[in-house]
């Protein structure tokens, strides 16, 4: 697990210092299996509460936002190239990749596809949050939820720094196959009210 589990759980205090405007730090956390659990019972068809996708609950404050979001979360994916001078060159997985990259499913999708195929299983709004080696992490949103839900909330987020995809993959339905990425770090400044906006009673997806 290693980088992935450190990730995620860094991941899960951030979340829970958005979510509860800084009070606390525990509201959130990695689910067993990273979800794995959830999908091998999904399989049987049974359902596993609280246990679907990367990141559960552990106070109840979080499960209006679990009820809404299914998160996956991912990090390094590093390509080992060639060796040189007895060194393993490695190169990083990019968003360029969707556009040049030789792979027949390159890392940024296979991602989306996973995260997608959980959430629309479940009737949640795919979240994906995903870092690079030595990058910053960012958190990808469908298009559609970002600007019916997320801007109509918070309004555009006009200093941010952001990358809208079309991906336009057979196995994607309509509305996945649209995205857009921007750093978490702003996302969680522009959505600082979150909670404001996300009840326990639920909102439009």
């Amino acid at each position: 697990m290693g980088k992935g589990g450190a990730f995620e759980r860094e991941i899960c205090r951030d979340l829970s210092l958005w979510w509860s405007s800084g009070a606390k730090d525990d509201i959130f956390y990695r689910t067993s299996g990273s979800g794995g659990r959830f999908t091998h019972r999904q399989k049987r068809g049974k359902i596993t509460e609280n246990d679907q996708g990367d990141v559960g609950f552990t106070d109840v404050d979080g499960k209006a936002l679990m009820d809404l979001w299914l998160f996956e979360l991912k990090t390094g994916y590093p390509k080992s190239k060639s060796k040189l001078n007895n060194k393993i060159q490695l190169t990083q997985w990019c968003l360029l990749d969707l556009l040049d990259g030789k792979e027949q499913l390159p890392t940024l999708l296979s991602f989306w596809l996973q995260v997608t195929e959980g959430a629309n299983s479940v009737n949640k709004q795919p979240i994906l949050i995903f870092r690079r080696l030595f990058k910053q992490a960012c958190i990808a949103v469908r298009l559609s939820y970002f600007l019916t839900f997320l801007v109509s909330m918070f309004g555009y987020p006009a200093t941010t720094c952001s990358i809208s995809i079309d991906l336009n993959h057979p196995k994607l339905k309509e509305d996945d196959q649209q995205i857009i990425i921007l750093p978490i770090k702003d996302f969680f400044v522009w959505t600082k009210n979150i909670r404001r906006v996300i009840k326990p009673e639920g909102c439009e997806k």
